[in-house]
Parts: C-alpha cells; sequence; structure tokens
C-alpha cells in the first residue's frame, strides 16, 4: 500500500509564471470555440448538488468569469452532495458560497472567480452572457429574470432536483446563431447519380397539409388518424381504395411512396442525388457539389448557395439538401429541371453554415412546453408529461408557502396533489398523476449525488453552447427514477452528511453502502468523478468497508482542463496517491476503508491483484482508457462473478454499459460501439492521438475521393449501363 497525498495550499508565489495547456479542449472543442469561451462570462446561482457540479465543470472548461451565489447556510445533509462542504463549515455558519469560494477558485487560476451576497436582480446579472438558476428559487423570480435574459440576449438555464427527479430548461433567446450544430467533421461523399423528380412527401402530415389539413387539427391527430385521412385523400382524389387488411399492414413508408406515385405529377420538381455510400447527413444541411457533368452547364440566375425552394442555376455550387425518409443513400436539393440531363461524376462536401434558431421564454414554456425528445426515457415514455405537472404543482407550493415541502410529510404532498390537479396544464396535457406528483412532493427536500453528477454535466455543456457550437436544448428536460422509492423503506434524518440517502433508500441501504468492497480501476478524468461520488455518498467509506483504486500513471499539465481532484502542485506526482488525498479532504471516513495501489492491472501483477482479491470484491468499477485493460478486467468479472459498471469518453462523447453475472452479456460479449470494430470515426476525424489514426484519417479520405467515383465510373463502364443500374438499385 502506498500513502496518501497529502494537501497542500498554493501560495500567491506558487501562481506566478504558470502555464496553461488546453491541447485536450481544443482537440474536443476546436480553437474557434475555445476563443469564444475565454470571453464568456457566467452566473451560477444555488450552490446544493447541481450548482457545484455544474460551477465546478465551468471553472474546469475555463471561461473568462465564474461568479457564483447562495446566501444558505450550510446544513450537514449538504455534504451528501456538495464536495466543498465540510463539518466544520456546518459549525462554524458559513454560507455555502463562503464556504465553496476558495476550493472553486483553486480549479483554475486563468478564469476569474468572485461571489455575488444579496438579492438577485436583473443588475446582478447585467454583465453576464449565461445565467444559471440551480436552486429552488421561486417562480416568480424565475420568470422575471428570465425575461429580462430574453430580451437582452443573454442565455438562461435553469436545474432543480426534487427527490429523483430532475428538470431543466434552456433559454437562449429568439434571435440565437449556432455555427456548428453537432460538432462532427464535415462528411463527403461520391454521386452515383443525379436525376430530376417531383418533390417527395416528407411525412403524412406534410402531405395532410397540402390537401387542407389545418396545423391545429394535425396536431391532435395521432399516426393512425393521419393514416387513415390520407387512404380517405386517396379514395377521393385518386379513386383508389385500400382494403382493410392492406391498411392494416401498410407502413408509413409504403403509404408515402404510393402518395407520391399517385400525387406527385403535380409537385415541384427538385433533384434528387444517389450516393454510392450513405451520406451521414440531415435535413437542412448544406453541400458543396464539385465535379458534375449536365448537359446544360448553366441555367437561369446563378448564385453562390442555393435553398432547397430554389432553381438552381449552377450545379457546382453549395446547394441545401433535404434527406430521404428511409434511404440513407438519397437526398434532394432545388429544382434542377434547368440543366438537362445528368452525364456523369461529382462529390459532395459538407458545408456547415451559421444559422439562426428561435427559443421561447419561461413564461411561454411553461403552459406549452416543449420536450427534448433526444433525453426521452423510452421505458417511462410520455412520463416527461406527468414530470412537467409534478414540477409545476412544487413549484406552485414553493410560492405559496416560500418553502419546499417538508420531507415524507404527508399533509404538504397532499397540498401539492390538490394544487396539481387545478392546473390548466395537467388538464391540457392530460397528464395528471396523483402517485406521481405525491412521491416527488414527499421527497422534493432531498437530492443524490448521481442525479447532481449528471446535472452538472448536462447543464455545463448546456452553457458552453452560448458560444454557437452544438444545438442547444429544445427546451425542457424532465428526467426521473420516482419507482426506485419506496415509501414504506424511508427512513427520517439522523443529523449526518449521509441524511439525504437514508431519506431517500432507507437506513439498511446506507449501512450496506458504508460497508460496500469494491475496485475502482483508473484514476484519470473519470476516475476522479467516480472518487469524488464515492466520497459524498459514503460509499465503502468505513472500516467494514475496502475502496482499492489503483492508477500507474502520473499528472501531466494537460490532465488539469478534465480531472479535477488535481492542481498544479501535483504535476509529475501519481495519480491514485494525489486523487486519494483530495477525496479524503471531502470525506474523511473514506480513509478507514481505502486501500491504494499503483500498479497496473494485467497478467504480470496477479501477485497483487490475486484470486483472494477478486473473491473479496462486491463489484468493479472501470475507469479506463484502452481495450486492453477493459477486456482483462472484464476477464476476471466474469471468472469471479462480479458485476462490472463500464464506462469510456471521447471529447464531447460518452457511453457507459452494467455488466451483471448471468444476467446480461459481458463486456466483451456486448462489442461495445466503436470497439472490435477498426478506429472509432470520432476518433479519426476529431480527437486523433495516435499516428495511427492519422495515417488511417488520409487513407480514408483518399478512397472517398480518388477511388469511390474512378472504381463507380470502372463498374459502369464494364458492367454497362443495365447490370450497373440493377446493382445500384440492389444497393438503394
Amino acid at each position: 500500500m502506498m500513502e496518501i497525498e497529502e494537501p497542500a495550499t498554493i501560495t500567491t508565489e506558487s501562481k506566478t509564471m504558470m502555464k496553461e495547456d488546453l491541447s485536450r479542449q481544443e482537440g474536443a472543442y476546436g480553437a474557434k470555440m475555445i476563443g469564444k469561451l475565454k470571453k464568456m462570462k457566467c452566473a451560477v446561482f444555488g450552490l446544493r448538488g447541481a450548482g457545484i457540479e455544474i460551477a465546478k465543470n465551468l471553472m474546469l472548461a475555463g471561461p473568462h468569469t465564474v461568479m457564483v451565489h447562495d446566501d444558505e447556510k450550510v446544513e450537514i445533509a449538504d455534504l451528501g452532495t456538495n464536495f466543498y462542504l465540510s463539518e466544520a463549515d456546518v459549525k462554524s455558519g458559513k454560507t455555502r458560497a463562503q464556504a465553496c469560494e476558495k476550493k472553486l477558485s483553486e480549479i483554475n487560476p486563468f478564469t476569474y472567480f468572485r461571489t455575488h451576497v444579496g438579492p438577485i436582480t436583473s443588475e446582478s446579472v447585467n454583465d453576464m452572457d449565461v445565467v444559471i438558476f440551480a436552486d429552488s428559487t421561486p417562480l416568480v423570480k424565475l420568470v422575471e429574470i428570465n425575461d429580462y435574459c430574453h430580451k437582452k440576449g443573454k442565455k438562461f438555464i435553469y436545474v432543480s432536483l426534487y427527490g429523483m427527479m430532475m428538470s431543466i430548461f434552456s433559454d437562449f433567446g429568439p434571435d440565437h446563431e449556432i455555427y456548428d450544430s453537432n460538432g462532427d467533421a464535415e462528411r463527403s461523399f461520391v454521386i452515383d447519380k443525379l436525376e430530376t423528380v417531383p418533390q417527395p412527401f416528407a411525412n403524412m402530415g406534410e402531405f395532410l397539409k397540402s390537401y387542407g389539413v389545418s396545423e391545429e387539427k394535425l396536431k391532435k391527430m395521432g399516426y393512425r388518424d393521419k393514416k387513415l385521412a390520407c387512404f380517405d385523400v386517396l379514395k377521393t382524389e385518386a379513386q383508389l381504395e385500400v382494403d382493410e387488411k392492406r391498411k392494416k399492414s401498410m407502413s408509413a413508408n409504403e403509404l408515402l411512396v404510393l402518395l407520391d406515385k399517385k400525387f406527385g405529377h403535380g409537385r415541384k420538381m427538385c433533384g434528387k442525388i444517389t450516393t454510392i455510400h450513405r451520406h451521414l447527413l440531415s435535413d437542412g444541411d448544406f453541400v458543396r457539389l464539385d465535379e458534375i457533368v449536365m448537359s446544360e452547364s448553366q441555367s437561369g440566375e446563378t448564385k453562390k448557395i442555393y435553398k432547397l425552394t430554389d432553381k438552381i442555376g449552377n450545379i457546382n455550387t453549395t446547394c441545401e439538401i433535404k434527406t430521404h425518409r428511409s434511404n440513407p443513400n438519397v437526398l434532394y436539393i432545388g429544382d434542377i429541371s434547368g440543366l438537362g440531363t445528368y452525364k456523369g461524376g461529382g462529390i459532395g462536401t459538407q458545408v456547415k453554415m451559421p444559422k439562426k434558431t428561435s427559443y421561447k421564454s419561461l413564461k411561454e414554456e411553461l403552459s406549452n412546453p416543449t420536450f427534448e425528445i433526444a433525453f426521452a426515457d423510452m421505458i417511462h415514455f410520455g412520463d416527461e408529461r406527468k414530470a412537467h405537472v409534478a414540477w409545476m404543482a412544487v413549484q406552485k407550493f414553493l410560492s405559496e408557502s416560500k418553502r419546499l415541502p417538508y420531507l415524507l410529510d404527508e399533509k404538504d404532498a397532499m397540498r401539492c396533489v390538490a394544487i396539481a390537479k387545478e392546473l390548466e396544464i395537467a388538464k391540457s396535457l392530460g397528464s395528471f398523476d396523483e402517485e406521481f406528483v405525491t412521491k416527488a412532493a414527499l421527497f422534493a427536500r432531498a437530492e443524490t449525488n448521481a442525479f447532481a453528477s449528471i446535472a452538472g454535466g448536462v447543464v455545463a455543456q448546456e452553457a458552453m453552447k452560448q458560444t454557437g457550437k452544438y444545438t442547444p436544448i429544445s427546451q425542457w428536460i424532465h428526467f426521473h427514477s420516482l419507482q426506485m422509492l419506496d415509501r414504506k423503506a424511508a427512513g427520517k434524518p439522523q443529523g449526518t452528511r449521509y441524511d439525504h440517502y437514508i431519506t431517500l433508500f432507507g437506513e439498511k441501504f446506507m449501512e450496506d453502502a458504508l460497508k460496500a468492497k469494491f475496485f475502482l480501476v483508473g484514476c484519470g478524468a473519470l476516475g476522479c468523478e467516480f472518487l469524488k461520488n464515492i466520497a459524498v455518498t459514503g460509499l465503502g467509506c468505513s472500516s467494514k468497508g475496502e475502496v482499492h483504486i489503483t492508477d500507474d500513471d502520473v499528472i501531466e499539465l494537460s490532465n488539469l482542463s478534465r480531472q479535477f481532484l488535481f492542481r498544479r502542485r501535483h504535476i509529475g506526482k501519481l495519480k491514485s496517491k494525489s486523487a486519494a488525498g483530495a477525496a479524503i479532504e471531502m470525506n474523511p471516513a473514506l480513509k478507514e476503508g481505502l486501500k491504494l495501489h499503483n500498479t497496473r492491472v494485467e497478467p504480470k501483477t496477479e501477485n497483487e491483484f490475486s484470486d483472494k482479491f477478486w473473491e473479496n470484491l462486491d463489484f468493479v468499477v472501470n475507469a479506463l482508457d484502452n481495450l486492453k485493460a477493459r477486456h482483462y478486467v472484464d476477464t476476471k468479472c466474469i471468472i469471479f462473478g462480479k458485476p462490472l459498471f463500464e464506462s469510456g469518453t471521447l471529447g464531447t462523447q460518452a457511453n457507459q454499459t452494467i455488466h451483471v453475472p448471468k444476467k446480461t452479456p459481458s463486456y466483451q460479449e456486448g462489442a461495445p460501439p466503436g470497439e472490435n470494430q477498426g478506429i472509432a470515426m470520432c476518433t479519426m476525424t476529431n480527437f486523433p492521438y495516435e499516428p495511427l489514426h492519422c495515417i488511417e484519417w488520409s487513407r480514408m479520405m483518399f478512397g472517398q475521393v480518388f477511388e469511390d467515383g474512378p472504381s463507380a465510373y470502372e463498374d459502369l463502364r464494364k458492367s454497362g449501363v443495365q447490370k450497373y443500374l440493377e446493382k445500384t438499385c440492389a444497393r438503394a
């Protein structure tokens, strides 16, 4: 075992001659976004679980300014989610902002950090670019500040954690410009065929609109209603009656193909491009077309950029595209009917064009919410509506009573239920659920580190979208795990740092958590986050628990922008030793169960990580950055029947999998996306970190430009037009 790195103080003298290494961030975000980020000013109101995570993540990212505010006194239960608070802060009577100020400011000396004290007004945020609320602020105040931000072009983000329910709202104003919607590298493709066709119907709604069905009526129609309405139009307008059996079996795509055939003759013409491989583009993207030969080189007015509605006068230019509803090798551009027939050639390259987006204010979104579909819980689909009603009920209670409902207070919970029943939004959404509202109210004062970590990551990343890179949330996220809560098992607060977890999951859960025995492999970016979570939740933090951690790597300057347990004084020191020292500061009880290693987990070290070692564990958590080590740990978990929690990150992308013996596939059986399938595309294009990645990227680009097109032409020349068309149709 090793000695733990003891905490040290940073003197003013040690801050001089500091260097900043943003290479990892530039690899993930790009130099343009980093330049904008360095000018961004953010305000974070509230420093409970979600607030401290947001502030920490923003300080790591390195904007110009981070201002925090929380005038509430530190309570003992706060230590269960805010990792920068201590029992000494409770005794001293400090506010949360005062208690966190020093440690937050140490994260990044290149970011100007300050605290705000006193009432929150529009003047408080006048010089801020992004305003974030992460506490139980009354709805009236939220609406007031949001209205100010909406009018002044400032980005407004709100997050709340009510027990096991997370709610996030994002408003980027009426005129937000995005220069890169997803951060992916620009794609290219080789053209196989180009033809003039009538514009296809994108969906059943578009077809029905063209035949007089109003937008209002379409909103009320479900999938089946739209389908039947399309059949009615076929019968009345095209005199085509489909039998009942075929109506039921016909898919939406088959129906749209039929509609295109019957009604396409009256539609505006467009250009249909068929690519050799999947183009992987989206509606509204722009592509630069080159080397296309048409029978007429030019027709009518020529432009640099053509929209979908334009008549194209010069084919080798930049065009807006629309994708095919089902065929990944087909996309559409504007009307090319004036350019004659396609003679051959052609490559396309994506061009990322700035685009304006508009977002509604909080006042508008309260009664007519827009839910972010990308964050929808498919297991509990539709629960975001129930969660919105529950959130509104708790907010109304807060406004009435000037406080959140008391923990496990049935009277307060019933008041929230009564409020929810009377809400207009509950009637319009048709989503009132008494048990859902009751659970949300009973546990509204509690919060978990797990939900705080998720909220902190999502909201901090959302704030960075102020730079114009990536698409903001549109506009609500409601996510919950209320099904985990058993009202009978819930325990009463005991005046300890673990009160939130005792309240939510019961005393037995907390006893078992303190006695947990597990192995954390890796103390890098993910490992630092996991170790922080372990400390604040008390996992293994007792004499009966065992927290084994290992990492044989040393800390580098570039690590400091994402591995938040480390400071400049740690550079050159072992990660496991330094991380352990920082985590023990967060919860001194961790020292009782901590077992520190600095050895690589591999066949050569089985004298240290022996059979007895693996048998004694309850589970394993991987925080590794290479496939070989992951496979080795996975093999050990299979042999000894231990659950494995696996995850990984690459730039702004991440994945996680859970492997339970005899219930789920192992890590190696599961074949995580991008692994065991050559080099991941995102690695090559966004953040190549080995010479092989650069070589493979060059080979791929050479192939797309100089091999795919000539190969298709040679295939056409040898096979003849008829056979070549047959093969092309088969691929499509």
